[in-house]
């Protein structure tokens, strides 16, 4: 179960009068290297989009807890989980707009990779994932969003964290499982995933959000 704490943390990142601001800059910055123009109703659409990656993360960790009780491996799955929270609820001077959309788009790609980091290992070990969905297809349009020097700075903190004892324990002790723990952060499994509805819709608004073919 993720602490009240964390949640209301990210609700009031995306409720606040002022949350947008930042990653409208960032899409206006993306549109005019690209000479493209953007409507209001552009970014609204974006914005929505940004604002389910959020919502859509802390379903994740949920399901990720659910899954891992389920399987008797919560001990397992709750040093991740913990540095999952922590992420979103330190204070970090690196990441820009920590109280807004943009800051809280930052802590879900960090939270995604390493829960992404640790199934990677839990493969290596096991021969199957952690779990079984990957946690982060999401990854390089995140990137695209937010710049690549600032991914490059939170695929560090992602390594910094996954090198932690006891994240490499989880990652390491997944011998009691008997396959991959089925979670997923999609609001459903039916339809377009979060990915390709923003890639799509990244494109048709002249955004490439995805590295090319």
């Amino acid at each position: 179960m993720l602490s009240m704490l964390l949640r209301n943390r990210v609700m009031s990142a995306i409720e606040a009068p002022e949350a947008m601001e930042r990653f409208e800059d960032r899409i206006f910055d993306l549109a005019a290297m690209k000479r493209v123009e953007m409507s209001a109703e552009d970014v609204a659409g974006l914005e929505d989009l940004a604002e389910r990656y959020i919502r859509d993360t802390l379903r994740l960790l949920e399901a990720c807890v659910t899954a891992a009780d389920q399987a008797r491996a919560i001990g397992l799955f709750t040093p991740v989980v913990t540095a999952c929270e922590q992420v979103f609820l330190r204070h970090d001077r690196r990441i820009p707009d920590e109280n807004g959309v943009f800051g809280m788009m930052c802590d879900c790609y960090v939270a995604r990779e390493l829960i992404a980091s640790v199934s990677k290992q839990t493969l290596a070990i096991r021969g199957f994932p952690l779990l079984a969905t990957d946690p982060h297809g999401e990854a390089e349009i995140i990137r695209r969003l937010i710049g690549s020097e600032l991914g490059d700075m939170l695929d560090g903190m992602v390594d910094d964290m996954f090198s932690q004892p006891a994240i490499r324990f989880s990652a390491n002790g997944a011998y009691g499982l008997s396959g991959p723990l089925r979670a997923s952060g999609r609001v459903s499994d039916w339809g377009a995933s979060w990915e390709e509805q923003m890639a799509d819709y990244g494109g048709s608004l002249g955004l490439a959000l995805t590295r090319a073919a």
